[in-house]
């Protein structure tokens, strides 16, 4: 299952989505996603050598760059890309706390099941606010970031 942001801190190791919805709800406690921006998790498929897998990460769309090319927080890279340029990253959907919006086949509501699971066992306001105060203690954010 996904892990909401306190179980991550907990346990101290997580997978793609456990880290992309930690960021997600931190990036929120610090006022990102409110104004001229929009913040989302997505769901993608990446092309590797051994084939297309399954990955989670954090986008961030602004008024300056549009819709069609946000910023993609991925981990666990260390810069921060425009989707168009990520050409190894098939968008499949986009998620936030309200809504679901699909760029391809959704194959399982299990999916969107796990989701549900970290909302409804959170107090989402409270555990946002707690995220963003332990991640920034224990891994400060860097001064700048390269956009590519």
């Amino acid at each position: 299952p996904w892990d909401a942001p306190r179980e991550l801190m907990a346990r101290g190791s997580g997978d793609c989505e456990d880290f992309a919805i930690a960021k997600f709800f931190m990036l929120r406690a610090i006022g990102f996603g409110s104004g001229n921006q929009e913040i989302s998790l997505a769901y993608v498929m990446l092309a590797t050598e051994s084939g297309p897998r399954p990955h989670m990460v954090v986008l961030l769309t602004s008024s300056e760059a549009g819709p069609s090319d946000p910023l993609v927080l991925d981990y666990p890279a260390l810069t921060v890309d425009r989707l168009s340029v990520r050409q190894d990253m098939r968008l499949v959907f986009q998620f936030d706390e309200q809504r679901i919006w699909g760029h391809g086949i959704l194959r399982s509501s299990a999916l969107l099941s796990k989701w549900r699971r970290v909302l409804d066992g959170m107090n989402v306001g409270r555990e946002a606010e707690h995220a963003g105060a332990s991640f920034q203690k224990d891994f400060p954010l860097a001064p700048t970031a390269a956009v590519r």
